[in-house]
Formats: C-alpha cells, sequence, structure tokens
C-alpha cells in the first residue's frame, strides 16, 4: 500500500463505516438540511446536522513528494471538506465527524460553522472599468446622448 493511499485511509475512515453502519443522508430529510444552512452558530458552536468544514492534515511537511518545490515540500498538505455534522454538538477545532453531500463519513477538525464561499474576482481595475467606453467611442458606436 502507498503512502498516499494509507493517508487516505486514515483520513476516510468514518466512524458508522468502522461500525458496519450504512450512512443515510436521506434520512436526515430536506428539513434538517435546510436548518442547517440557516446562519452561523454562535460563538463556533455546531449542533447536529448543521453545515460545516472540517480539516486534516493529509501530509506532514517531511512525506510530500520529491518533485515538489523545497518551500512547498516543508509544508504540511491539508485537505478539507464540508458536510452535515454527525455529533450532538460541537465547538471549533473539535474532533467530529460530519457526513458529505455525496454520503460519505469522513472524521477530521471542525474549522467553520456554516462556512460560504470565499472566492472572488478582486477588486475592480480602473483600466478595465473604462474599456467598454474606450472602445465604443473608438468604434463610433458611444458617445453622449
Amino acid at each position: 500500500m502507498s503512502m498516499t493511499q494509507e493517508a487516505q485511509g486514515r483520513q476516510f475512515q468514518g466512524a458508522e463505516f468502522r461500525e458496519g453502519k450504512s450512512p443515510d443522508v436521506r434520512s436526515q430529510g430536506a428539513k434538517a438540511e435546510a436548518n442547517s444552512l440557516s446562519g452561523r452558530a454562535q460563538g463556533g458552536a455546531a449542533r447536529r446536522g448543521q453545515w460545516v468544514e472540517i480539516g486534516n492534515t493529509v501530509l506532514a511537511g517531511g512525506e510530500r513528494a520529491p518533485q515538489v518545490p523545497e518551500d512547498t515540500a516543508g509544508v504540511p498538505l491539508e485537505m478539507r471538506l464540508r458536510g452535515f455534522l454527525i455529533e450532538e454538538e460541537a465547538q471549533l477545532g473539535d474532533s467530529v465527524s460530519i457526513r458529505t453531500r455525496i454520503d460519505r463519513t469522513v472524521e477530521g477538525r471542525l474549522v467553520d460553522v456554516a462556512p460560504r464561499w470565499r472566492h472572488d474576482f478582486g477588486n475592480p481595475q480602473a483600466e478595465l472599468l473604462a474599456i467598454g467606453l474606450e472602445l465604443r467611442r473608438l468604434l463610433g458606436r458611444g458617445g453622449e446622448k
């Protein structure tokens, strides 16, 4: 078994799979799913069925592949995953299990409650804001009305 397969095995062994239980997201119902998305918890506390994000260290700093650049090789490879909390209650930093949207049970450290997408297209660039007007002027289609 390769080191990667070993790491995946460590990270993705959910409590319900180890105990021989079959996870069933559908049994939670749409109501539980809707409630889990209804805002951030107070003080970093999460309740059962709430949408959360967990994190795990997949590979420690010295375990990275040899072709990885030196400055990257010294940094741990971490994964983040979102799903519904299985435990009754948890605080940020607690070790928890989640049930993902594809019905996997995964263990990890609770890093966020009701996480949102944090990516965007950055700040507006002044050069890009003026391009449309300038192009219309150059093509003779624009002008003052």
